[in-house]
C-alpha cells in the first residue's frame, strides 16, 4: 500500500453515486468550515447578545452555559451538528453502493443459472468484485470529514472562547449593576447632604431674619427709651425752670399756687397712674420675659437634641434675647425710678408750695402797706403769669410728650410682644415642619437607602453566590465535559481500530467467500458443463436403447408369435405363460424406461433440474441392468426351446 493507492481510493471515480455523495460531503464540509470561522467572532457573539432590542440577553437570563449556547452563530451549531450528519451520509453512500453491488450479483447468478456465457457470467462478477472496494469511498470521505471538522473545531477552541467571552460580559454587566447601585447611593447621600444643607441654611435664614426682628425691636426699645428720657428730661427742665420762676414771687402767687398745686396734684396722680401702668407694663414684661425664657429654653432644648450644629446659633440669639431682656430691664426700672423720684420731687414740691401759701397768707395780712408795690408787682406778674402760661403750655406739651412716649413705648411693647410672639410661633411653626418634614424625608430616605441597600446588598450576594456557583459548574462541566470527551475520543479512537481490524477482517473473510465462490461457481459451471456433454452422450445412449429396446420388442412379437403357434403343440405351457409373464414385465420396464426418458429429456430441457441428473444416471444403471437380466433370460428360454 503506498501514497499512490491511496490517493486512488480517496479520489472519487466516475460513477454517480461517488460523484453526488463526494460533492456533497465536500460542499457541506466546506461550508461548515467556513461557517465556523466566520461565525465564532466576538462581533458575532456581541450581535446574538445585543439582539433587536426586545429580546435582548441579560445576566439574569439564565447561567453562562445557557447564555453561551444562546449567543452560538449558526456556524458553531453547525460545527456541533454536521460531523455526525456528514458521516452518516458517507454511511449510507457505502450501503447503497453495497445494496446496488449485491443485487447486481444476484442479476449475474441468475443470469448465469439461465444459461449465459460461463465468461460474460466471470467477467461481469470480476468488475463487480474490482468495483466492491470503492463503495466504502463515502464511508471514508465521512469519516475523514467527521475528523477534519472535529479536529479544526478543537484547534479553534471557539466553546472555550465563547465561553470566556460570556464570562466577561456577565462580569462587565455586574460590575456596571455594582457601580450603579453605588451611584445611586451616592447620589442618594448627595441628596441627603443637600436636603440637611438646604435644612441648616433655612434655620441660618431664619435665625437671621429672628436677629434682625430682634434688633429692629431693640432699635424701636431704644428709641421709646430715649423718647422717654428726653421727655422726664424735658419735664425736669420745665420744672427746674418753674421752680427758678416761681420763687422771686412766692407771695404774689399764693391763689395761683393753690390752683398750680391743685393740677400739679392732678398731674401727680396721672404720672402716678402712669407709674403704675409702667409697673404692670414692667411685670408684663417680665412674665412675657419669663415666658420667652421658657419657650426658648423649650427651644433651645428641642434644637439641642435635633440638630447639635445650631446649638451656638441658638445660644447666641437665647443670648442677645436676655441681654436684650438685660439691657431693657434697667431702662424700665430707671424709667420707674425717674417716675417715683418725680412724683416725690412733685409732691415735695406740692408740699413747700402749701408751706409758702400759708406764710403768703401770712404776708398778705401784713402787705396792704406794699399795695402800691403790688401793683407793679401785679403788672409785673401779669407778664410773669405770661410766662407761667407758657411754662403751664411747656408743661402741658411735656405732659403730652410724656403720654405720646408713653403711648409709644406701650404700642413699642405691644407691637414687639406681638412680633415676639409672632416670630415664636414663626420659628415653632417653621421648626416643627422643618423637623417633621427632616425627620419624615430623613425617615424615608433611610428606609430607602436601607431598602436599597438590602436589596442592592441581597442582590450582590445573591449574583456573587450565582456566579460563584455557576462559575464551579461551568468549570466542574467543562472539565466533565473534556474527560468525557478526552474518554469518547479515547473510545472512538479504539472502536476506530476496533472497526478496522474487524473490517480488515470482513475484508479478508469478504475476500475468502468471494474466492470460494468464484471457485464454486466455476466448479459448478464445469459440472454444468460436463452434465451438458454427459446428458449429450446420455441422450445418444439413449436413443441406441431406445433402438435396441424397439428391436428387442420386435423380436420378442415374432417370439411371442412363434410360441402362440407352437403354444398348442408345445409341452411348455407353464414355461410359455412365464415367457408371457416375463413379456410383460417387459412391456413395463420399457414404459418405465419411456417415463425415465421423458423426465430426461425435461432434465436436459430445463436447467434448473440439475440435481435429478444423478438419479437419472441410477435409474438409467437399473434400466440398463434391468434389459441384460431380461436378455439373459431370454437367452436361457431360446436355449430351453432349442433343447426342447
Amino acid at each position: 500500500m503506498n501514497s499512490s493507492e491511496i490517493l486512488g481510493f480517496l479520489l472519487p471515480g466516475s460513477d454517480l453515486i461517488q460523484l453526488i455523495f463526494g460533492m456533497s460531503i465536500l460542499l457541506l464540509g466546506s461550508a461548515t468550515l467556513i461557517a465556523m470561522f466566520w461565525g465564532a467572532r466576538p462581533a458575532n457573539w456581541e450581535r446574538k447578545w445585543n439582539g433587536s432590542g426586545a429580546d435582548d440577553l441579560d445576566v439574569e437570563h439564565g447561567s453562562v452555559n445557557e447564555i453561551s449556547a444562546a449567543v452560538a452563530s449558526t456556524g458553531e451549531k453547525m460545527a456541533d451538528l454536521m460531523p455526525g450528519v456528514l458521516l452518516i451520509l458517507g454511511l449510507l453512500g457505502t450501503f447503497l453502493g453495497l445494496g446496488i453491488a449485491l443485487n447486481k450479483a444476484s442479476s449475474i447468478l441468475i443470469e448465469a443459472n439461465a444459461g449465459g456465457g460461463m465468461d460474460n457470467t466471470m467477467i461481469s462478477l470480476m468488475g463487480m468484485m474490482e468495483g466492491l472496494g470503492t463503495k466504502f469511498k463515502t464511508s471514508t470521505w465521512g469519516l475523514m470529514a467527521f475528523l477534519i471538522i472535529k479536529a479544526l473545531a478543537g484547534l479553534k477552541g471557539y466553546e472555550e472562547k465563547r465561553l470566556r467571552w460570556c464570562i466577561g460580559k456577565m462580569k462587565a454587566a455586574f460590575e456596571h449593576s455594582r457601580q450603579a447601585s453605588r451611584e445611586s447611593s451616592e447620589q442618594q447621600q448627595q441628596a441627603l447632604l443637600g436636603i440637611l444643607k438646604k435644612l441648616d441654611q433655612t434655620l441660618l435664614a431664619q435665625l437671621q431674619a429672628n436677629r434682625e426682628v430682634l434688633e429692629r425691636q431693640l432699635q424701636l426699645s431704644q428709641h421709646g427709651i430715649q423718647a422717654t428720657t428726653v421727655a422726664l428730661s424735658t419735664t425736669h427742665q420745665a420744672i427746674d425752670g418753674l421752680q427758678q420762676v416761681l420763687l422771686p414771687q412766692l407771695q404774689t402767687l399764693n391763689a395761683s399756687s393753690l390752683d398750680t398745686s391743685r393740677s400739679l396734684s392732678k398731674a401727680t396722680e396721672l404720672l402716678q397712674q402712669h407709674g403704675e401702668q409702667n409697673q404692670q407694663q414692667l411685670n408684663d414684661g417680665q412674665a412675657m420675659r419669663a415666658s420667652l425664657e421658657n419657650e426658648l429654653r423649650e427651644l433651645l432644648s428641642t434644637l439641642t437634641q435635633i440638630a447639635q450644629t445650631n446649638t451656638t446659633a441658638q445660644a447666641t440669639t437665647h443670648l442677645a434675647i436676655a441681654d436684650m431682656q438685660q439691657a431693657l430691664l434697667p431702662q424700665l426700672q430707671t424709667l420707674n425710678a425717674s417716675s417715683l423720684d418725680t412724683c416725690r420731687s412733685l409732691g415735695e414740691a406740692t408740699t413747700l408750695l402749701q408751706r409758702h401759701g400759708e406764710q403768703n397768707q401770712k404776708l398778705l395780712d401784713d402787705s396792704h402797706a406794699t399795695r402800691t408795690s403790688l401793683e407793679g408787682f401785679i403788672e409785673a406778674n401779669s407778664s410773669n403769669l405770661g410766662a407761667i402760661s407758657d411754662a403751664a403750655g411747656q408743661m402741658a406739651g411735656a405732659a403730652g410728650g410724656i403720654g405720646q412716649s408713653a403711648n409709644q413705648l406701650q404700642t413699642a411693647i405691644g407691637e414687639f410682644k406681638s412680633s415676639v410672639s409672632e416670630v415664636l410661633d414663626g420659628i415653632k411653626r417653621d421648626l416643627a415642619e422643618t423637623i417633621g418634614d427632616m425627620g419624615e424625608s430623613f425617615a424615608h430616605n433611610m428606609s430607602n437607602i436601607s431598602a436599597t441597600m438590602a436589596q442592592a446588598t441581597s442582590g450582590i450576594s445573591n449574583a456573587v453566590s450565582d456566579l460563584s456557583v455557576n462559575v464551579g459548574k461551568t468549570m466542574t462541566s467543562v472539565q466533565q465535559s473534556n474527560d468525557a470527551s478526552m474518554a469518547i475520543q479515547k473510545n472512538a479512537h479504539v472502536a476506530f481500530i476496533q472497526s478496522s481490524d474487524t473490517l480488515n477482517e470482513k475484508i479478508e473473510i469478504m475476500k475468502g467467500l468471494v474466492e470460494d465462490l468464484r471457485e464454486r461457481i466455476v466448479k459448478g459451471l464445469q459440472a454444468v458443463s460436463e452434465s451438458n456433454r454427459n446428458m449429450a452422450s446420455l441422450t445418444q445412449r439413449n436413443d441406441s436403447v431406445v433402438e435396441h429396446s424397439s428391436r428387442s420388442a420386435e423380436a420378442i412379437n415374432q417370439l411371442v408369435e412363434q410360441l402362440k403357434s407352437l403354444q398348442l403343440s408345445s409341452p411348455l405351457q407353464p414355461a410359455v405363460e412365464r415367457m408371457i409373464k416375463q413379456v410383460d414385465t417387459l412391456g413395463s420396464s420399457l414404459s418405465n424406461i419411456d417415463q425415465h426418458i421423458s423426465m430426461l429429456q425435461q432434465a436436459v430441457g430445463s436447467s434448473s433440474n440439475c440435481e435429478h441428473i444423478g438419479h437419472i444416471r441410477n435409474a438409467m444403471q437399473d434400466v440398463i441392468e434391468h434389459l441384460k437380466a431380461i436378455d439373459y433370460r431370454m437367452n436361457q428360454v431360446t436355449l430351453d426351446n432349442e433343447s426342447a
